[in-house]
């Protein structure tokens, strides 16, 4: 797939011809939004003509509503992100200036906080104000090994036109061209902005790769200027000595968002396309209030807002009366919750499993939000799923199992049943040690949902007065 921006694509400000292109319209009401907690909107050919009947112009704020609810619809600065705006933009200007950084720029924050949204403005900003650099942007994620970083910096830079050397090669013998590419420039070449997005997925246990990535800011005369971004706020602390030692860091934080910056969002994104009458102010608070409550996330509350929209839409058209005038409430807003949550097959799942299965699954929750990792090993959910056990037995004053041995055996189970659901994923790590090669594992990773998706399930599913406790304080 395809993994990343290329060089000479960095994403321009928000014009009226771009505006034109991404149009929303309702069209047929018969046709539904997906029905996901995320994903993008089918995007239609919007209608241009003016409206005169009552009916046209509901249709015509709908219309406007829909443009103005489009994750990818952001002014610059991003709303309640100014500040962070500003962090950025002297950084890499300085940078820019001074021929490259010594000091990494890392960027941290959950997801849906605009972290690469807002860095990638910044570029925009910079490109517009002519001065030279050549932009790389890598996305981590989407690499099918580590290592691969290289070949995909090479690839881009080769793009650029910057390198001369043609042809596939290896990750070791990009590595090499890498390095010796910034070992070897010369004053009058231009910056190199490299943005690696997603940088914790390059860690592995002897940190290697992450080591000969900052290195190269450290070369004699580099011309670089790096940006890393990860969902851990924590990453530099968690870095071998040996690495941070050697490499200073800038820090820009995204906190997520509260209730009341998600509602001023929403609010302003109808204000700039006239379209705020279609929603009550209450459904917005109450739209900003849910999504804060869990994750924060910025694109789940305008997804929110599509699928309640178009849930209104579907209602106003089955009205006899032309006149009657669309605006989407807080009952739309609960439908739209509702329907989200129930078109997930994830959290169906969670909803029609064992209560055993449930417990291992917050078992898993909590680990995850204790270690602030993508993944966990097996045996640290497992113990903790035994002291629940322990716990949720001894608060139900029932009889207490004495054999340890069965319940391993029953939450091992439990893994193989929650993987075939699709709702677990177990998986081994390689590493090689004197020259002997170790498999570690297995570690537990979740497959078809995100940590905030199993979160509201389980405090959807859960009846247990002691296991709501724990959810309320995770």
């Amino acid at each position: 797939g395809f993994c990343s921006a290329t060089v000479a694509q960095v994403p321009q400000v928000h014009t009226m011809a771009a505006e034109k292109k991404r149009k929303w319209s309702p069209g047929d009401e018969a046709k539904s939004l997906p029905r996901r907690i995320r994903g993008k909107t089918p995007q239609m050919k919007a209608t241009t003509h003016p409206c005169r009947r009552p009916l046209e112009v509901s249709r015509a704020a709908r219309a406007l509503a829909g443009d103005a609810l489009l994750s990818d619809e952001w002014t610059l600065p991003l709303p309640c992100r100014e500040e962070q705006h500003s962090q950025l933009l002297s950084h890499l200007s300085s940078a820019l200036r001074t021929k490259g950084s010594k000091k990494v720029l890392y960027v941290s924050g959950m997801p849906g906080t605009g972290k690469t949204a807002s860095v990638l403005r910044v570029v925009s900003c910079l490109r517009e104000t002519s001065r030279k650099f050549v932009f790389v942007h890598v996305n981590a994620m989407c690499l099918g090994k580590p290592m691969a970083v290289y070949g995909e910096i090479w690839r881009q830079l080769r793009g650029a036109g910057v390198t001369a050397l043609a042809g596939r090669i290896s990750c070791l013998a990009a590595a090499r061209e890498v390095e010796h590419f910034f070992l070897h420039r010369q004053e009058s070449d231009p910056v190199i902005l490299l943005l690696i997005d997603e940088v914790d997925c390059l860690a592995t246990r002897s940190q290697a790769i992450l080591y000969r990535i900052f290195s190269l800011i450290t070369l004699p005369q580099p011309q670089l200027a790096m940006v890393t971004i990860s969902n851990n706020i924590d990453l530099p602390e968690r870095l071998l000595p040996k690495v941070c030692t050697r490499l200073g860091f800038d820090r820009v934080d995204f906190r997520s968002y509260t209730r009341d910056q998600i509602h001023d969002i929403l609010r302003r994104r109808l204000e700039s396309h006239q379209a705020l009458d279609v929603f009550k102010n209450d459904a917005l608070k109450y739209c900003a209030a849910r999504v804060a409550g869990h994750s924060g996330d910025v694109r789940k509350a305008l997804q929110l807002c599509r699928r309640a929209l178009e849930l209104c839409c579907e209602r106003f058209s089955e009205r006899s009366a032309s006149n009657a005038k669309l605006q989407v409430g807080m009952d739309s807003l609960r439908a739209a919750d509702e329907d989200l949550l129930q078109g997930n097959p994830g959290i169906f799942a969670i909803r029609h499993i064992s209560i055993k299965a449930r417990l291992f699954l917050l078992s898993f929750l909590l680990e995850m939000r204790e270690r602030q990792a993508e993944q966990v090993h097996a045996k640290h959910v497992t113990q903790r799923f035994l002291k629940l056990s322990m716990a949720l037995t001894l608060a139900q004053e029932a009889a207490v199992a004495t054999n340890p041995l069965n319940q391993k055996d029953e939450a091992r189970e439990l893994m193989e049943r929650l993987e075939a659901c699709t709702l677990l994923k177990r998986h081994y790590v390689s590493t090689e040690e004197d020259s002997v090669k170790l498999r570690q594992g297995p570690f537990l990773t979740l497959a078809s949902l995100e940590l905030d998706d199993l979160s509201v399930a389980l405090h959807i599913s859960e009846t247990d007065p002691f296991l709501l406790e724990l959810l309320a304080n995770q």
